[in-house]
C-alpha cells in the first residue's frame, strides 16, 4: 500500500454500444454474436474468425429435437398408437393387486407425444408446461391449462393411478403468443419424463412438476418432468457489453489492466435487457469484484449498474436480423407489435428519449453526457392511450466502475451511488468534476493517520477514506455480518479449514455482491496467511476453464435475476422454470468432487462426493475440542449482541445500490439493537487470529535462520519435525497437511525475508497467547461463580431484613 500513490485508478462506463448485439455462449465459455452465424446453411463453412455454434442444438439442447405438439395416455393391451406418436422411455405405469370387491384395474398405461414435423405444427403453438391435477384433492388446475381425461382412442379413462382410488390427471398448457411473448418467450417443450421421485430428473435442465401419484399401494411415488427450449424474446436475449468511457485514456504505469474484463465482469453472462413499465424502473444495483494480475497485484472494482429507459425503436434492427434465423417467437400479428401504440413507451425523439433518462449518458459522437435533464417522475405519453407512466418501456442497463488498489469497497459504493444521484438531479455540477477530483486531488491516506473527507454537494454525506496502521490487521470495508447472515458459524469454521488445507471453494449465490463480499471475508480470517493462488470472486462464462485447475481456487458466481421476466400469476403447484444457460449450473456441473460448494442463500456446504463432504466434516472433529468451542461462541456471542441473524440468509435486496430504510418487519420489537460496527468486526478478526495463533503456537522456534548468502545447509527455512513433535497431538494431523500448503510456504518465505510489521504483530499476538487463555478460563470462572454470588446477596439481603 505504501507505493499507491493515487486514491481511484480508473473510472469506466460500460453499456450497449449503438448497435445492439445478440450473443450466445457454448458450454466452453466461448462467446460470439448470433449475427456471425451463417442463417441458411448453418456454419459449417463458417470463416476462421467466427465461433462454430449450432444455434439449433442451442436452442433445443445436443439432441436438437422438435417441438412436443400432442400429448396422451394410451393403454397398449386395447389400444393402437398412431402414426407419428411415440411412447416415452420407461415410462411404463403398471398397476398394483387387485383387491376383492374392488373395480378390475386396466392393464399398463403408457403416456406417449407427438412431435411437430409439417408446416401445420409450425404455425401452430406448441406445449409449453405440463401439470399433474388431482381433482379429488380440492386443488384447482391453473387457468389456461387442458386435462387429458380420456386414453388416446377414448376407451378407457385417462388416470394415471389407474384407478387407485385417487385420481390423477395429466394437464397441458400451449405457448401463448400475446404481446409479451415477443419480448419474454414462452417456449415449448422438447422433452418430458416420467420417472420415480426419489430418483430425481433426468438432469438439471428439467422441471418438475410439484404433484406427485402412485399406481401401486405402498409403491413409489412418481412425478412428472419436462425440458424446454432456450427462450429467444428479444429480452432473453445476451447482448454484448462494451466500454463506452475509460478515463483516463492512457494507461497507468505499474497499473496493467486488460480493457476487455471489465466488461466481461461487469455482465458476466452478457448484457440483458429489461422491460417494465415507468413507474417500476429496476433499482440501482452495487456489486464488487477482484481482479489479480500475474504478478500478484490485486485490483479492487466497485461497480453501480443502473437502468436507462429507451425507445423500442432500438430494437427494430435486431428484430430483423433475429426474425431472419428464425430466433424469435410467433406471435399472432407480429406486425402489430411493431406499430401497435399500446407498447410504444418512448417517442422515437431524442429529445424525448434524454428527458427520461440520467446524464451518464451516451450522445451521438460518444462522449459522457453530462447537461441537466429533468426527473423522470414527470414523464408524460400522448402516443399511447394508457395513463401516465404505465406503458412497458425498454431499460437498457449501464455501469459505471471505479477501480483501485485499495479496498475501500463499501465507501466507493457510496460515492458511486451520489454521482448517480446527482446524475437524475436538476444540478448544474458537472460529473467530470467530480470524477476528476476524487482521481486527481483526493490525496491517499496515511496508514493510522486522519481520515481524508470527501464531499461532492453539500447536501450529501461525507464519505472518510482511513486505512489501519501497518502494525495492525490490514484493511477490509466490509463487515462481517453479511458472511454470517450467509452461514452459520460450523460452516464458516469448515471454510477456513478447507482454505487452509488448499481445496477449491466455490460461492454460489443468487445475488451479484453477496460472493465477492463474503469471499473477501473469508479471506480475511485468514490473517496473517496470504492467498496466492487463483482468486476469481466473479466467475464469468469466459473463465469457465478455471474450474479444470487441480490446485487450490477460490471462486465465486452468481445468477443475475431477472424480476420482470415473467410477470404472470402462476399456480402455487406449478414447478420453478428453468433455463439451460443458468451459470451456477454450468459451474456446479463442472466442478471436481473435490470441490466444495457454497450455497450461501441456504446456508449450505457439501461436495459432489459425499466422501469428500464427510472428510471435511472429520477435520474439524479431529481439532482440540476447547479450542474450536472457543472460537464459536467468541462469534455467537458478538453475533448475538448486534442482532445479527446467524445462517438466515442475505438480508433484503443485498445488492441495493443505496442504504434503504428498515421496514417494521425487520425491526426487533424487543428494543434497541447495536449497530454493526468496526468494533464488532475486530472481534470477529480477533477470534480468527486467536485461532490461528493456537494452531501455530511454537513456530517461531522451529524457524531456520540464514547465513549472509541467504544459504541453508537442508535447503529449507523450517523445521517441520521439530514443529510437530511440539504441537498438541490433536493438532498433529491437521498440521501434518497444513505443513505442506503453499500457502504455510509462502508464509515462511515472507516471514523471513521481508520486514512487514503485520508479521510481527502476528508473533506478539502468538507470544501472548498463554496470558489470553488464562485470562479467559479466569473469565469462565467468574461467569460460572454468578449464581452462587447471586444466592449469597440474597441471603445476606434476608438476614438484614430479619434484623
Amino acid at each position: 500500500m505504501a507505493s499507491v500513490d493515487r486514491l481511484v485508478d480508473y473510472f469506466v462506463v460500460v453499456g450497449m454500444g449503438e448497435r445492439p448485439t445478440p450473443v450466445v455462449s457454448d458450454l466452453s465459455g466461448n462467446i460470439t454474436s448470433i449475427f456471425d452465424v451463417d442463417p441458411v446453411e448453418g456454419n459449417g463453412d463458417a470463416p476462421d474468425h467466427q465461433v462454430r455454434l449450432d444455434l439449433e442444438s442451442w436452442r433445443k439442447g445436443t439432441d436438437a429435437k422438435a417441438d412436443i405438439v400432442e400429448l396422451g395416455v394410451i393403454f397398449p393391451d386395447v389400444e393402437q398408437l398412431p402414426a407419428g406418436w411415440e411412447l416415452l422411455d420407461g415410462a411404463r405405469l403398471l398397476p398394483g393387486i387387485t383387491l376383492p370387491g374392488v373395480k378390475a384395474q386396466p392393464a399398463a398405461a403408457i403416456c406417449c407425444r407427438r412431435r411437430g414435423t409439417g408446416e401445420k405444427d409450425k404455425r401452430s403453438r406448441a406445449i409449453a408446461e405440463v401439470f399433474v391435477e388431482k381433482p379429488l384433492r380440492g386443488r384447482r388446475r391453473p387457468r389456461g391449462y387442458t386435462p387429458i381425461r380420456d386414453s388416446i382412442e377414448k376407451k378407457l379413462d385417462a388416470d394415471l393411478t389407474l384407478n387407485l382410488g385417487r385420481r390423477t390427471y395429466l394437464a397441458y398448457r400451449r405457448q401463448r403468443a400475446d404481446e409479451h411473448s415477443l419480448y419474454h418467450d414462452d417456449p415449448a417443450l422438447v422433452d418430458i419424463e416420467i420417472h420415480v421421485e426419489k430418483d430425481g430428473p433426468p438432469s438439471n435442465e428439467y422441471n418438475t412438476a410439484a404433484i406427485t401419484f402412485q399406481t401401486k399401494n405402498m409403491g413409489p411415488y412418481m412425478a412428472v418432468s419436462y425440458r424446454r427450449q432456450e427462450p429467444i424474446g428479444l429480452c432473453d436475449h445476451r447482448y454484448r457489453a462494451e466500454v463506452l468511457e475509460w478515463f483516463p485514456e492512457e494507461e497507468i504505469d505499474g497499473v496493467p489492466i486488460d480493457r476487455a474484463s471489465i466488461p466481461m465482469f461487469a455482465f458476466p453472462s452478457g448484457l440483458k435487457l429489461q422491460r417494465a413499465p415507468l413507474y417500476k424502473t429496476p433499482i440501482a444495483s452495487f456489486f464488487p469484484f477482484v481482479l489479480t494480475s500475474g504478478a500478484g497485484v490485486s485490483t479492487y472494482v466497485a461497480c453501480m449498474t443502473f437502468y436507462e429507459p429507451k425507445p423500442q425503436s432500438l430494437l427494430d434492427e435486431v428484430k430483423a436480423e433475429l426474425g431472419a434465423r428464425d430466433l424469435l417467437p410467433n406471435v399472432r400479428r407480429p406486425s402489430e407489435l411493431v406499430t401497435s401504440p399500446s407498447i410504444m413507451s418512448l417517442a422515437d425523439d431524442e429529445s424525448d428519449t434524454r428527458s427520461h433518462s440520467s446524464r451518464l449518458s451516451i450522445d451521438r459522437e460518444g462522449s459522457l453526457e453530462t447537461s441537466p435533464g429533468p426527473s423522470s417522475r414527470g414523464a408524460s405519453f400522448e402516443s399511447s392511450p394508457r395513463r401516465a407512466g404505465e406503458e412497458n418501456v425498454i431499460f437498457v442497463p449501464k455501469c459505471i466502475c471505479v477501480s483501485s488498489r485499495l479496498p475501500f469497497m463499501r465507501s466507493f459504493r457510496q460515492w458511486l451511488g451520489q454521482v448517480y444521484t446527482l446524475s437524475m438531479s436538476s444540478t448544474h455540477i458537472p460529473l467530470e468534476r467530480c470524477i476528476a477530483h476524487l482521481m486527481f486531488q483526493v490525496p491517499v491516506p496515511e496508514p493510522s493517520g486522519p481520515p481524508v473527507r470527501v464531499r461532492l454537494f453539500p447536501r450529501l454525506e461525507p464519505i472518510d477514506f482511513s486505512l489501519p496502521p501497518r502494525n495492525g490487521l490490514p484493511k477490509t470495508e466490509i463487515p462481517f455480518s453479511v458472511l454470517f447472515e450467509c452461514l452459520d458459524t460450523n460452516n464458516v469454521l469448515l471454510l477456513m479449514l478447507s482454505l487452509l488445507l488448499e481445496k477449491p471453494v466455490v460461492l454460489l449465490s443468487k445475488y451479484s455482491s453477496i460472493p465477492t463480499e463474503c469471499a473477501e471475508c473469508l479471506l480475511a480470517l485468514l490473517f496473517p496467511l496470504q492467498w496466492d493462488t487463483i482468486y476469481i470472486p466473479r466467475l464469468t462464462e469466459a473463465t469457465l476453464t478455471v474450474l479444470e485447475y487441480p490446485g487450490a481456487a477460490l471462486l465465486g458466481v452468481s445468477d443475475e435475476h431477472d424480476p420482470y421476466g415473467d410477470t404472470r400469476k402462476r399456480s402455487q403447484d406449478s414447478p420453478i422454470l428453468k433455463t439451460s444457460t443458468s451459470l451456477k449450473q454450468k459451474v456446479v456441473h463442472l466442478c471436481s468432487d473435490e470441490a466444495v460448494l457454497v450455497d450461501l442463500d441456504r446456508n449450505a456446504v457439501w461436495c459432489k462426493s459425499r466422501a469428500e463432504t464427510q472428510a471435511i466434516q472429520q477435520v474439524a472433529k479431529d481439532l482440540p475440542g476447547k479450542l474450536v468451542k472457543s472460537l464459536k461462541a467468541r462469534w455467537e456471542q458478538t453475533l448475538l449482541y448486534y442482532g445479527v441473524r446467524i445462517g438466515a440468509g442475505p438480508s433484503s435486496l443485498p445488492d441495493a445500490g443505496f442504504d434503504l430504510a428498515p421496514t417494521p418487519d425487520n425491526c426487533d420489537s424487543g428494543g434497541p439493537t447495536p449497530v454493526w460496527c468496526a468494533v464488532a468486526d475486530r472481534r470477529i478478526r480477533d477470534g480468527a487470529v486467536v485461532f490461528l495463533a493456537s494452531i501455530m503456537e511454537g513456530y517461531k522456534d522451529c524457524l531456520i535462520i540464514p547465513d549472509f548468502n541467504w544459504r541453508t545447509s537442508s535447503e529449507k527455512w523450517f523445521d517441520a519435525d521439530q514443529f510437530l513433535q511440539k504441537c498438541d497431538p490433536k493438532l498433529k494431523s491437521f498440521n501434518r497437511r497444513f505443513l505442506e500448503t503453499q500457502l504455510f510456504t509462502n508464509f515462511i518465505q515472507f516471514r523471513t525475508e521481508s520486514s512487514d510489521p503485520r508479521f510481527l504483530y502476528f508473533d506478539c499476538c502468538v507470544e501472548k497467547l498463554p496470558d489470553y487463555e488464562e485470562a479467559e478460563e479466569s473469565r469462565a470462572v467468574q461467569v460460572s461463580n454468578v449464581p452462587a454470588r447471586m444466592m449469597m446477596m440474597r441471603r445476606r439481603r434476608r438476614r438484614r431484613r430479619r434484623r
